[in-house]
């Protein structure tokens, strides 16, 4: 006998089309990779250019930044996932996604200002703001663990794909069996119980291949992910974000009143004095300690000269 609250349920489903989202069961393992990854990138970029002199590759004409390699990585994340199913390729677009923001967002400064100025004061705090974001999405996505039974119907058929590829270990297996059983006894939906069961029944099937029992280093990760949906808790997380935000706040509010502060009557010698002449040069600022400015002619001639781009050290 089907219940009046079964009944419900099922004639709501078969009117409706699900359209809610359904939570990854590693989701927050995806976005820490991620966000290590861009931090990583960006600061290997910074490093390497710094210790390299800032070569560029290209000539007096063009110049192939390093976004564009970026681009690139990006473009490579997002097939990915259009075009092969495997349980490994979410890793693989979240690395090649990191380094693709990353060499991105390493280049801000160049697209928030008019000369094209990599080196603009304003691109380390927009980098560190833009990671701090992540981070909150990445603890508001770890808080979201929605665990109906549709949800772990998913997660099951997602987990399934590791037996083709013989890739599911025991303690994986164990899991896999405790999901579904819970989802056999606590839906409403005779659809899903019917599913349920029937998947639960294949995977204790014991003729199932099984992977290897995890090595003592994947044992170590497995823990260690599990500390790390943990810790730290989440007030401490919220605080540590409000107080990075608010650093980056006050730290930009100081720069522009310090800004306008130099700007205001007869404030002009002063911020000479402070940054030296900026000149724009064929798109990219150039500080010049000097105190008197050159001719535009004479920056004209300068630029044009392969010698000079190729013995500037400030072009990235």
């Amino acid at each position: 006998m089907v219940s009046a609250e079964q009944s419900t349920v099922q004639q709501r489903l078969k009117q409706h089309r699900i359209w809610s989202p359904v939570r990854m069961e590693t989701a927050d393992s995806f976005w820490i990779l991620l966000i290590s990854t861009i931090s990583i990138t960006v600061i290997v970029t910074r490093v390497s250019l710094e210790l390299s002199g800032y070569p560029q590759i290209g000539d007096a004409t063009y110049h192939i930044a390093h976004v564009l390699w970026g681009g690139l990585a990006m473009f490579i994340a997002l097939v990915l996932p259009l075009t092969f199913a495997n349980p490994y390729i979410p890793w693989i677009t979240a690395i090649a996604g990191g380094i693709g923001a990353g060499l991105f967002i390493d280049e801000v400064g160049k697209f928030i200002t008019q000369g094209n100025d990599y080196f603009f004061p304003l691109a380390f705090p927009i980098i560190y703001a833009f990671i701090l974001v992540c981070i909150w999405l990445t603890l508001r996505i770890r808080a979201y663990r929605k665990r109906d039974t549709r949800t772990l119907l998913y997660h099951a058929l997602e987990e399934l794909k590791q037996i083709l590829d013989n890739d599911l270990d025991p303690l994986e297996h164990a899991d896999l069996q405790a999901n579904l059983a819970h989802a056999a006894r606590e839906t409403v939906d005779v659809e899903e119980r019917v599913l349920a069961e029937a998947l639960l029944n294949f995977v204790q099937n014991r003729h199932i291949r099984l992977a290897e029992s995890p090595t003592a280093l994947q044992q170590a990760w497995a823990r260690m992910r599990a500390t790390a949906s943990n810790t730290p808790p989440r007030i401490v997380m919220r605080s540590v974000l409000v107080v990075s935000f608010g650093y980056s706040a006050l730290n930009a509010l100081f720069q522009l009143v310090t800004l306008a502060g130099l700007l205001t009557q007869g404030g002009r010698t002063a911020l000479a004095a402070a940054l030296g002449n900026n000149v724009i040069v064929s798109g990219k600022a150039q500080y010049i300690s000097s105190t008197t400015r050159p001719s535009r002619s004479s920056m004209r001639g300068r630029s044009s000269s392969p010698d000079y781009w190729r013995s500037s050290r400030r072009f990235a």
